[in-house]
């Protein structure tokens, strides 16, 4: 699963999971859908932080090892469709929207319940999410045609963070392409899917490329290696435990 700081989730394809209206409602409203889950976003990170500062005592916590649960994953994606509609509702004040907004609201709040009954997950060595790589052209025989590259990193233990978004890449004469990598927080190595889909993206050589070290491919790519993964297990939960204190 994906981490928290990545802001990777939820996807406007979450929000149409749970409400198919949604691309419909924006666009007849004039509102921004990715800036309404940025807002959602926010506020359910300071709630986070609010829990996790009640159960471990540590002032202004880090949400840097907090992973993307499904239940994260649904009151995030809830949070912003209430936002969505209260938005709708105070541009025309119609009372479709209003309901919409308040029924919204409720699941929203029930799925913060139970999002924070069931624990706020952790990852104990978290890496980042990479950008979008980089590609640069060099001289190779590779076949003209389009590709399509997404990068991951690893840490010491092997685990995998998720995947960059997918960069693309189309040529009409051979070549070859390059990735120069960089390092980062806990990252031991890197990752490197490609192929001629987006679908059909796979690993490509047998090791992580090391942090500054460069990827590089001259000829056809594999097409062996395993998909993109979807982030790190989760290693554990932190929650609120209830004392009664006893006189």
């Amino acid at each position: 699963m994906g981490l928290w700081i990545d802001k990777s989730a939820p996807r406007i394809e979450d929000l149409e999971r749970i409400d198919q209206n949604v691309s419909q409602v924006a666009t007849v409203e004039g509102l921004d859908v990715a800036a309404v889950i940025g807002q959602a976003q926010e506020e359910v990170a300071s709630e986070l932080k609010l829990f996790l500062e009640r159960a471990t005592g540590i002032p202004e916590p880090s949400l840097a090892d907090v992973a993307v649960t499904e239940r994260l994953r649904r009151w995030t994606s809830l949070a912003a469709l209430s936002l969505l509609y209260r938005n709708a509702y105070f541009n025309q004040m119609s009372e479709r929207y209003a309901a919409k907004w308040k029924n919204y609201v409720d699941q929203a709040d029930r799925a913060r319940r139970e999002n924070f009954d069931a624990g706020v997950g952790r990852i104990s060595k978290p890496v980042s999410r990479p950008a979008t790589p980089s590609l640069t052209m060099v001289t190779g025989s590779m076949e003209a045609g389009a590709y399509f590259i997404c990068v991951s990193a690893t840490n010491s233990e092997g685990a995998e963070g998720e995947a960059s978004e997918t960069a693309t890449l189309t040529t009409s004469a051979p070549t070859g392409i390059r990735i120069s990598f960089g390092s980062g927080t806990n990252v031991a190595g890197w990752n490197v899917y490609a192929g001629t889909t987006a679908d059909g993206m796979t690993l490509q050589g047998g090791c992580p490329v090391a942090p500054g070290e460069a990827w590089q491919s001259t000829g056809n790519i594999s097409s062996d290696g395993k998909a993109p993964g979807n982030g790190q297990s989760l290693d554990y939960v932190t929650k609120v435990l209830n004392r009664i204190l006893r006189g």
